[in-house]
């Protein structure tokens, strides 16, 4: 049931392996996960990538690590001694310096030397590099960083050797320094974080492996999270559970309910980063792999963890810009190793992009877009010849124009819509009912925007340029500086009216590149991202207590857009949401429940409970819609199920047998769309006649829909008339995934 993490939006290499090309790819890192290294020093401080401190004590760590190097190009565990002969563990302390250097973007000659260096350690027979597997696995991943940001040809071979004796290491899934033994987390990581930078630069490691692997991980994680085979100290098994982070993200591993487990472990207070004291000692290692295994799935728990080990590193470089040798399991690799994994672990912010974000954004489709848009925003700056194809057609364009020219009459001098005063910003005033909750200005002004932009107006393309350019101002205005949420946290459910308005910014500024809008964006995003719940969803806290599936499609499809307009989002966002929809999933029937499988969706006691909640099936039209745009396909069997039950409940106008579900036409709208075939035509038909029966024609109301669904008490007028104005724009609003 589970689907590829947003197979439509994926824009730079997965982690996952696969079978690689024989190409050379030069340069490959630059535009794909390697990318962010090579921003300057201000782009990185002022994308809040890393701060100034941080930044320092990076630049003072390499400066100190190349003071060490031989002429040779090694690193020596002890202090440089020119005369002494390099011994076996200069490979793993070189290897180490390596990433440090390239972690940095640091592709010039010392680094080079230093690759070449590895080279002369190798077996020609073998492939092995150094005297034992862990110094072999770290030379591996350090050739090939260096291969794939250098394109250098004298590495691919070797490579190719390299990468071949690590397979050959590998027994039931994992790699340990002695044949027979139990598996060890760390080396497995290194291992398998090698074999994966080969792949990216294009070299072949059979899905074998990868299998393998993820069984292990699968049986050596216990119940609770923990690695069953480590033994030792509390520190050392912890140390294990944060390598196996590691791995699971380098497989781009689906078990999101153990790696939530092993986040919350490495989350408690004791086991967080903390400056040694006394006769303790820095675990360079567990901060090291602690800090990529969270950065990987991102949220408040990363945050946290990354400003422990921040303020547990800086203090304790010296004045040289070394760190100390006074780490865990440190005793034979000298300052130069501790010193690489503190600098490695400070450039984790920037080392690699977080899975599931792009910096770039593609443009495709026919006709001029504006700049930033992306090819799955369908036809909506486009001519749109192919929407009687989709099946829209005259009536529908003349009822999005007359509900837009509604929504654009009844929007406030300031640039909001008025959830419940809308009547009083029609020029004298007019005669509108049909009033929603006043808490929810931010929401329906969000879903006001993104109608207008359904149907291509930006500030800077459109008949609707300025109600745009106010509306969205408006939204940046509303938010709180500290936090990033967009809106007040007053009423029941406010997250709904955050999620609204930080999908209507992330259109805004994907299709403007309004640099004014790109830090509201992200904090906006930071905030939904704080506000997600454990088990994967979102709800109505902060930080959040439980999940529901409503909020959680609005905060997913926020965070998709988001994603596409450039914005990092951690995997875990997009990944829990999925995690959440199979929670609550039917197997019999895939029916999709609210907040538990077989639960319906919600209604307010004397308020909304005559409309049955059985006459709709809106958090399944959500599931679909989230799980189309994460890659489902089409034709799965899940959402054949799905269809169906969808199809039993076509939209009618019948508001005297309160019959109308606005929230679910809207929903299953998009969803069937995205299914298409006889089953979006026998939708189409029935969500046609429905919704542009129940348009009004006539005085003040022209163009508008009565709030005459569920959720019309609460939205009003304006909410009713975005959201079939938003259905109506399903012809050319997104393109039709193949």
């Amino acid at each position: 049931m589970r689907t590829a993490l947003l197979a439509l939006i994926l824009l730079s290499p997965s982690p996952a392996f696969a079978q690689g090309g024989d190409t050379p790819q030069p340069d490959v890192g630059r535009g794909g996960r390697y990318a962010l290294r090579f921003h300057t020093r201000e782009q990185r401080i002022e994308g809040l990538l890393i701060g100034e401190s941080s930044h320092t004590a990076i630049d003072r760590g390499i400066a100190w690590l190349l003071t060490q190097q031989a002429p040779n190009g090694a690193w020596r565990p002890d202090p440089v001694d020119e005369t002494a002969a390099t011994d076996a563990a200069s490979v793993g302390t070189t290897s180490l310096a390596i990433l440090a250097l390239l972690g940095d973007g640091r592709v010039g000659s010392k680094a080079t030397e230093a690759a070449k260096f590895l080279l002369t350690q190798q077996d020609a027979a073998s492939g092995r590099i150094g005297a034992t597997v862990h110094e072999h696995a770290l030379a591996t991943l350090a050739l090939a960083e260096t291969w794939n940001l250098t394109a250098d040809a004298r590495f691919r071979a070797p490579l190719e050797l390299a990468v071949a004796d690590l397979i050959a290491w590998q027994r039931k899934g994992a790699w340990a320094t002695k044949k027979g033994a139990e598996g060890e987390p760390a080396l497995t990581a290194w291992a398998t974080l090698a074999l994966q930078c080969a792949v990216e630069g294009g070299l072949a490691v059979p899905e074998k492996t990868t299998t393998k692997t993820a069984k292990w991980l699968v049986t050596g994680t216990s119940a609770k999270g923990a690695v069953k085979r480590v033994r030792g100290s509390k520190a050392a098994r912890e140390r294990g559970v944060a390598a196996t982070l590691c791995v699971r993200h380098a497989l781009a591993d689906e078990a999101f309910d153990t790696i939530e487990l092993q986040a919350g472990r490495l989350m408690k207070h004791s086991a967080q980063p903390a400056r040694p004291e006394g006769d303790a000692r820095a675990d360079y290692q567990y901060w090291f792999w602690g800090t990529h295994g969270l950065r990987a799935y991102g949220d408040r728990r990363w945050s946290e963890w990354h400003a422990a080990a921040v303020e547990a590193l800086l203090p304790n470089q010296r004045e040289d810009g070394g760190w100390s040798a006074n780490g865990v399991e440190n005793e034979c690799n000298g300052r130069v190793w501790s010193t690489a994994l503190a600098v490695l672990t400070l450039e984790c912010p920037y080392r690699f992009r977080v899975l599931g974000s792009s910096g770039a954004v593609t443009a495709g489709g026919s006709g001029p877009k504006p700049s930033g848009s992306s090819a799955s925003f369908g036809d909506r700056f486009g001519k749109r010849r192919n929407v009687r194809k989709a099946g829209g057609d005259r009536d529908t364009a003349k009822s999005v124009a007359a509900g837009l020219e509604w929504l654009a009459k009844h929007q406030s001098p300031e640039g909001y819509w008025d959830s419940d005063g809308f009547a009083k910003h029609h020029g004298g005033g007019c005669e509108c009912d049909g009033k929603g909750d006043p808490l929810h200005d931010v929401g329906v002004t969000g879903l006001a925007l993104l109608a207008f932009l359904g149907d291509g107006n930006t500030p800077d393309a459109g008949p609707y340029q300025q109600h745009v350019a106010k509306g969205v101002q408006w939204l940046v205005e509303r938010q709180d500086d500290k936090y990033g949420q967009i809106g007040l946290r007053r009423g029941h459910s406010w997250i709904y009216d955050h999620a609204a308005a930080t999908f209507a910014l992330a259109e805004a500024y994907l299709f403007t590149s309004n640099p004014d809008w790109k830090g509201p964006l992200e904090k906006a995003v930071g905030f939904l991202i704080d506000a997600r719940h454990e088990d994967g969803g979102w709800r109505y806290d902060f930080p959040g207590r439980e999940s529901d599936t409503s909020a959680t499609g609005w905060a997913f499809l926020a965070l998709k857009t988001a994603y596409e307009a450039g914005i990092q989002v951690p995997g875990a966002a997009f990944d829990g949401s999925l995690f959440w929809f199979d929670k609550v999933t039917n197997e019999g029937n895939g029916r999709v429940g609210y907040d538990s499988k077989g639960s319906v969706s919600a209604r307010v006691a004397g308020v909304n409970d005559h409309f049955p909640p059985d006459h709709g099936e809106a958090n399944t039209a959500i599931s679909m819609i989230c799980r189309r745009f994460a890659g489902e396909s089409a034709d799965s069997e899940l959402m054949t199920q799905q269809s169906e039950l969808l199809l039993k409940q076509l939209p009618t106008w019948s508001p005297d047998e309160h019959k109308v579900d606005m929230y679910f036409w809207y929903y299953g709208t998009y969803a069937m769309f995205q299914v298409g075939g006889t089953a979006w035509k026998s939708w189409n038909t029935s969500l046609k006649r429905a919704v542009l029966a129940g348009q009004l024609d006539k005085d003040d109301v022209e163009g508008s829909w009565d709030p005459v669904g569920p959720w019309g008490f609460s939205g009003g007028r304006v909410y009713s008339t975005a959201l079939m104005v938003l259905s109506l724009e399903v012809y050319y609003r997104y393109e039709f995934l193949r």
